[in-house]
């Protein structure tokens, strides 16, 4: 493949803790840094509204960051993802073989978290919480700042900084890096051609050095590097450069190289710089009045101005494609540039062979166009720019790149570029919450969280019930699906429910099976419609309860669909989607029923996993069924418990095997029949995984997967059982949210159960119904806790089981 000479842009904001704010620039009290959570390569956002802008995302990415043909993640956990081009070793995961799709980085020095990333041609670095610097991949020139020229494919720490004092943003160019440290001043190290270290010399260093002091002895705020210039915003709101200045990239209307800062021209209207970004022959400077000036090279149209003509002098970017819109962060490729409008859109300029405008053509662009719409039609937060490809940070946590793929770095599995954003695999598939109450129908119980859909009255035979669900408890205002918890109590004869989007027809379904005077929940993962709603029909007179407990973002990798019938083993009833898997008879003792889910009903043919309804109804005696991927031996775990003459039904969230299939164990006969809600993408940050039993409190039966929270006795009256999650079962140890199969049995008499993170109040809202000597399971969706675990409360005395069916990674 061929592999360009390096080119790359970085740039840097910090906005320091007790900053003062004067005239849109921040104004140095240098001390501890506030987290600097924008691209610290080359993405700013303007320095006072750094900490609002990274509050958007409602997800778990905090930034994110292009080499030349590479892209990392920074992650709200500190940890770091990085895909695409990996030669030498720049994703840091310790091989040097090209990713298509996010993979770990691996830990730091002293296993601290990162606060902030940057990445250069073929080099990545970590701003750590402690102030010190990791770098990881090419070394040349001493460019990870260890002392060595030795090349790393893990992460390396940087030698100690001039003073020892620390580090509050880093910033990498082609083969440099640079550190804005805790005192204003800047240290580099690396490639020195054309001065780019700005000591005065020419010499390279694999050692921090001190950058030369700035004109007028001011401190510098932000920093950004490219191939061999460097540049400082300082806190008077001007801008210095140094290195390379061939094509005027130092801004001072010369083409003199300089190995230490100078100065750069004033901008247009005497306004200050809050941020700059340097390409590999241009630089830009966004300005306190939400405009932009470039200068530099402008062969390709980078500058903006409309023409192709150098400037050795800051000129006006010509207006952004709405006409009112004002720049809130600028970054800057090789040969393009973009900016982040206050509104969430993206515009770019300049080279596009590749696409990396994201305008859906490929023609270059003299002034700003607007990036088509991101996934999900969500805003942006950040942008980052590498050689030919552009990402963007959406505010739900997702991520959204364009351009160039011949790496694989645009993350989305493939090789294949794209003139549009498309979604990097594996982020925000799930953002779980402590448990809310969004519906309550009945007069005299408490209120909902914002005490709306309350006192509703009981739901009449054949009535549909619209919630609004977005924007309330948590969810997001255009979150993509929502899991709820839904009750029915106060019933009056049998009847069932179906849960769907508002804005597609009521589908052959149903999610919750009820019979006469009974209270039974189930959990439901329904997509939602445009307007935010999903619609509840009742068939028989009941009220309603639904307990939000997490969504799926906009552009998640969670496909939800309206549901679908895709099992059906009575004789007499409707077809499923597709007439498959239909009129098979009712399921003998200890049969397994092997279910084709993958192309079907909506699911993607290389589906990861599936959430199904699964129903049983013509129950001849008591018993249990298993769902789990065909590949892998039946293990000892149960997602639905029946009695004789039972119908009732449970949400199964299950991998799927490699060819597609999920087999479902019956240990008593039994007729089936099982719905899609949705799926997991391939590559998705959702882990299916093989049931596994994580508690059980009988004495007398089988274990649990390592021995633990087994044996435990009944638990009590308002006990509280705290049940370790994280790093059991194949959870991972940093899990954000897990699915569960929780069970009771051995009642004494009616009561509930809640499933809740352990580092947040029980809330109001129940998972699982249960009255007196009845055994019963109800999948689970819930957050974890810091300490990876969840807290599950009984309000009446039962055993408890609960076998684990996947998690949602952090990030």
């Amino acid at each position: 493949m061929l592999r360009h000479f390096s080119r790359l842009r970085r740039l840097v904001v910090v906005v320091t803790a007790g900053a003062l704010v004067a005239g849109g620039v921040a104004v140095a009290a240098l001390s501890a840094p506030v987290l600097a959570l924008a691209d610290t390569s080359q993405s700013t956002e303007i320095a006072v509204e750094q900490a609002e802008i990274s509050t958007l995302s409602t997800g778990t990415t905090r930034q994110v960051t292009a080499g030349a043909f590479h892209t990392c993640a920074l992650l709200n956990t500190g940890a770091v993802k990085c895909w695409g081009y990996n030669n030498s070793g720049q994703l840091g995961n310790n091989t040097t073989v090209d990713s298509l799709v996010p993979v770990a980085v691996n830990a730091f020095t002293g296993g601290v978290p990162a606060v902030s990333i940057t990445a250069g041609h073929a080099h990545t670095c970590a701003l750590l919480n402690t102030g010190a610097v990791n770098c990881w991949g090419n070394n040349g020139s001493g460019r990870l700042g260890n002392g060595t020229t030795v090349t790393s494919s893990v992460p390396v720490a940087v030698n100690a900084f001039i003073g020892g004092v620390t580090a509050v943003s880093i910033t990498a160019g082609d083969a440099h890096t640079c550190a804005l440290l805790n005192t204003g001043a800047v240290n580099c190290w690396g490639n020195n051609d054309f001065g780019r270290l700005g000591n005065g010399t020419t010499v390279t260093s694999s050692v921090p050095v001190a950058v030369n002091a700035f004109i007028g002895g001011a401190a510098a705020v932000s920093i950004t590097a490219d191939g061999s210039h460097t540049c400082a915003v300082l806190n008077t709101g001007a801008v210095n450069c140094w290195g390379h200045n061939r094509s005027g990239q130092l801004g001072n209307n010369t083409t003199v190289t300089s190995s230490v800062p100078v100065a750069v021209n004033p901008f247009i209207g005497g306004a200050t710089a809050v941020s700059i970004t340097a390409g590999f022959f241009h630089t830009c400077a966004l300005l306190n009045t939400g405009a932009v000036n470039c200068w530099g090279n402008n062969f390709n149209e980078q500058l903006g101005n409309n023409s192709t003509t150098d400037s050795l002098v800051p000129v006006a970017v010509d207006a952004f494609a709405d006409g009112t819109a004002t720049a809130a962060s600028i970054t800057a490729g090789p040969e393009h540039t973009c900016a982040l409008l206050n509104t969430g859109a993206v515009n770019c300029w300049g080279y596009n062979v590749d696409g990396q405008l994201g305008n859906n053509t490929s023609d270059n662009s003299s002034v700003p166009v607007a990036v088509n719409a991101f996934i999900g039609g969500v805003t942006a937060v950040s942008i980052t720019a590498g050689y030919s490809h552009t990402c963007a940070l959406l505010n739900t946590g997702a991520i959204n790149c364009w351009g160039d793929n011949s790496s694989g770095q645009l993350g989305n599995n493939s090789l294949t570029g794209s003139l549009v954003p498309v979604a990097v695999n594996g982020f925000v598939a799930f953002v779980a919450l402590a448990p809310g109450r969004l519906l309550e129908t009945r007069v005299g119980e408490a209120s909902t969280v914002d005490g709306l859909f309350w006192k509703m009255g009981q739901r009449s035979t054949g009535s549909v019930t619209q919630l609004v669900v977005n924007g309330r408890g948590g969810v997001a205002s255009n979150a993509a699906a929502v899991v709820l918890n839904v009750a029915v109590t106060g019933t009056e004869r049998g009847g069932y429910l179906t849960v769907y989007p508002c804005d597609a027809p009521r589908p052959l379904a149903s999610n919750l099976n009820y019979s006469a005077g009974q209270t039974i929940a189930n959990t439901v993962t329904s997509k939602v419609s445009a307007e935010g709603k999903v619609c509840i029909y009742t068939s028989a007179p009941t009220h309603l309860i639904a307990d939000i407990n997490g969504y799926f973002a906009a552009g998640a990798s969670f496909a939800a669909l309206a549901p679908g019938r895709l099992l059906e083993t009575r004789v007499g009833e409707a077809s499923t989607v597709d007439g498959l898997f239909w009129k098979m008879g009712q399921r003998s003792t200890g049969s397994v029923t092997q279910l084709v889910v993958n192309g079907r009903g909506g699911v993607a043919g290389d589906a990861a996993a599936v959430v199904l309804n699964v129903a049983v109804t013509g129950t001849e005696r008591g018993g249990y069924l298993t769902v789990y991927p065909c590949d892998a031996p039946r293990p000892l775990a149960s997602n639905l418990n029946y009695s004789a003459g039972q119908t009732i039904a449970n949400t199964v969230t299950s991998k799927v095997s490699a060819n597609g299939k999920v087999c479902i164990y019956t240990s008593a006969p039994t007729h089936l029949i099982a719905d899609i809600n949705g799926y997991f993408a391939a590559g998705a940050s959702f882990a299916a995984l093989a049931p596994g039993r994580l508690l059980e409190t009988r004495v007398g039966e089988a274990s649990t997967v390592d021995g633990l929270f087994w044996k435990m006795g009944q638990r009590s009256t308002g006990s509280v059982t705290q049940l370790v999650v994280n790093g059991r079962g194949g959870v991972a140890g940093d899990a954000a949210a897990v699915v569960l199969n929780v069970a009771v049995t051995g009642t004494e008499r009616g009561g509930y159960l809640t499933v809740y993170p352990c580092d947040a109040p029980r809330p109001l809202a129940s998972n699982l119904n249960y009255s007196a000597g009845q055994t019963i399971a109800n999948t689970v969706t819930s957050k974890v806790s810091a300490a990876g675990k969840v807290c599950i409360y009984t309000s009446a005395p039962t055993h408890l089981i609960a076998d684990i069916n996947g998690y949602f990674a952090a990030g």
